[in-house]
């Protein structure tokens, strides 16, 4: 049996205003930093730049990192200053800090550099093309150059995805890479995710679909491939050639994004 609908205008009111009361109680949901998004100087048109807060911690931490480095260098001629030590435990302790002063040294340009990378990237969709701005230093395995091209979709042959993993006393550190394939001209790195599993973990998959499917392009699965992890990950790693054969990778079935699941493309 059906409930009776309400007759008195008052009572229907008042169950409306209740509707609304309780969709105003619920968070609005949050804009997505790995999706495009209509560009406010076109009505045609959509784009996505990079977010500015992943920047910015980069910033700091190679401001905090660049700091802690000099001041482990000033302290070197302290200590040979000091009259408690002789003379060979001062120059240990001097060397000692030497090394600890450039390894930290190394790790802040490192940073500074992925600042670099993170900030300033766009990508506008147009009904017909797309452009690039992107900024130098983008990836932390891989040498990447300022990038800023008009690309049409006719041109696009396909995207490539691929998962690096890379190894710090055993325990695997994970990245996927995603780059655009002309038919003519150079391969063009457009994201790298980083931090899977963990709670930096982002997904630039969803934007990669959205240019595939506005180039009518597939995206090729290059497998999962090891490269040289260098100092703690971080200083010195480097990725392996694009061309090497890699193993099967886990993006059909374990790479989530937002609750989606990631797969390659089998379109032709």
């Amino acid at each position: 049996m059906n409930d009776p609908i309400p007759t008195d205008h008052s009572a229907a009111d008042d169950m409306a205003d209740d509707d609304l009361a309780d969709e105003a109680d619920e968070p609005l949901p949050r804009p997505s930093p790995f999706e495009f998004r209509p560009d406010p100087r076109s009505a045609r048109q959509f784009v996505w730049r990079s977010p500015r807060g992943p920047a910015v911690l980069a910033v700091a931490r190679a401001f905090v990192l660049g700091t802690a480095a000099v001041l482990l260098a000033a302290a070197a001629p302290m200590v040979l200053s000091m009259s408690a030590l002789s003379a060979t435990d001062a120059w240990a302790l001097v060397v000692l800090l030497a090394v600890l002063s450039a390894a930290v040294a190394a790790i802040a340009v490192h940073y500074a550099f992925d600042a670099r990378g993170r900030a300033g990237n766009e990508i506008v969709l147009h009904a017909r093309h797309l452009e690039l701005d992107l900024a130098a230093h983008r990836s932390l395995t891989e040498p990447t150059e300022h990038v800023a091209e008009r690309i049409y979709y006719n041109d696009v042959q396909c995207l490539e995805s691929r998962v690096e993993t890379y190894r710090v006393f055993g325990m695997p550190m994970r990245r996927r890479k995603f780059r655009l394939v002309p038919r003519n001209g150079e391969p063009v790195l457009l994201f790298e995710d980083r931090g899977w599993s963990t709670d930096d973990e982002a997904s630039h998959a969803e934007l990669a679909w959205t240019i595939a499917e506005r180039a009518r392009a597939p995206i090729h699965d290059r497998g999962r491939v090891e490269g040289e992890s260098g100092l703690l990950g971080i200083v010195g790693a480097r990725a392996p050639a694009w061309e090497a054969p890699g193993a099967a990778s886990e993006s059909e079935s374990a790479l989530q994004n937002g609750g989606r699941h990631f797969r390659p493309s089998n379109r032709a």
